[in-house]
């Protein structure tokens, strides 16, 4: 597999949609998603 940092935000962005939607965090805020148990606001750039 290629390991590019090109194709990672499109993934984690889908993922963490997936995760916000699934948890009912599914508000969108200028690119950054509320989600998990703690519903910290976290940059979609930079989890991982």
């Amino acid at each position: 597999m290629v390991c590019g940092d090109d194709l990672m935000p499109i993934k984690l962005e889908r993922k963490l949609k997936k995760i916000a939607a699934k948890r009912g965090y599914g508000k969108e805020r200028t690119g950054r998603y509320v989600y998990g148990t703690l519903g910290k606001i976290k940059d979609v750039k930079n989890a991982r």
